[in-house]
């Protein structure tokens, strides 16, 4: 596993996925290969000397025979041999990802449905519209998408694992804040990183970047998919407050704290700041999590 390699550590087959892959030029102008790969375990630049990526490199499987150096203080393989696998194992997939599971999945079905029933029946459909497909179906994108790429929440269905997770954190929080709107605060959760639907592409191997994700960004859209949704409901007659509406995309706007992070605006409600403060706890000790099972 890359977490396991130390520097100078020589690997002959190590399975990665290729989330990056761009060319560049030695100084004496012939072209060499920066990636970006990882497995389970961790994230890490990679460079092979040897020639230019292909033109469909990122988000493709290989197994490369590479040595463990530093660039820059950062980790970094060389690579000397790479060989993509167009039609890789389960066994060399587990190594890559997590695999689902499934007494959890259960578990929070559950925690969906008793929010289907605590919810007020306006903001489940603002949450049902935004999503554009059944909450329940669990070959559906909401059980099938990773919430994150490299550092929490990486594997396949761990988008509902993060969203339900925090879900279940607000009835804890509401008790101790009578002031807070716990019901939106539940809706913001629900559809806060629906946008990464939008700019993650699942592969075989895990999460893979979209372009948009760099140049726009996950929250953009999912601020688009609520207000999508919201006027929608407006068209066939359903009334939703206007200062629900606002603190609902504020939420989702502010739900990465600051703006060097990414917040088109940072928190200024109680429900914003409950949002990103159940983000950054749920995001922080997953990442832990995953940290200690590599």
């Amino acid at each position: 596993m890359l977490a396991d390699l130390q520097l100078n550590d020589f690997v002959a087959e190590l399975p990665v996925f290729v989330v990056e892959a761009s060319a560049r030029t030695k100084k004496d102008g012939a072209p060499f290969a920066s990636y970006v790969v990882r497995d389970r375990s961790a994230e890490v630049g990679a460079v092979y000397w040897e020639g230019g990526p292909g033109p469909n490199d990122a988000g493709r499987v290989a197994v490369v025979e590479a040595r463990m150096g530093e660039f820059r203080g950062d980790p970094q393989l060389t690579i000397t041999r790479i060989e993509f696998v167009d039609e890789p194992s389960a066994d060399l997939l587990d190594r890559l990802r997590a695999g689902h599971d499934r007494a959890l999945q259960a578990e929070l079905v559950e925690v969906l449905r008793d929010c289907r029933r605590d919810l007020p029946p306006l903001f489940w459909a603002i949450f049902e519209a935004a999503l554009r497909a059944d909450p329940f179906d669990l070959s559906g994108p909401f059980w099938q998408y990773a919430a994150g790429r490299s550092k929490h929440h990486t594997g396949p269905g761990e988008l509902a694992w993060h969203i339900l997770t925090m879900l279940r954190l607000v009835d804890g929080l509401a008790p101790a804040y009578p002031g807070l709107d716990a019901d939106l605060v539940r809706l913001a959760v629900l559809c806060h990183d629906l946008g990464k639907l939008d700019t993650y592409e699942m592969t075989m191997a895990g999460a893979y970047y979209l372009p948009r994700e760099q140049t726009v960004g996950h929250t953009f859209y999912s601020m688009a998919r609520v207000s999508a949704a919201i006027a929608a409901l407006r068209a066939q007659g359903q009334e939703i407050d206007p200062s629900d509406e606002e603190n609902l995309l504020h939420c989702l706007a502010s739900h990465h704290g600051r703006r060097e992070y990414q917040a088109v605006a940072e928190p200024a409600t109680p429900e914003a700041h409950a949002l990103h403060a159940l983000d950054l706890l749920d995001s922080r000790l997953r990442e832990t999590d995953e940290r200690v099972a590599a």
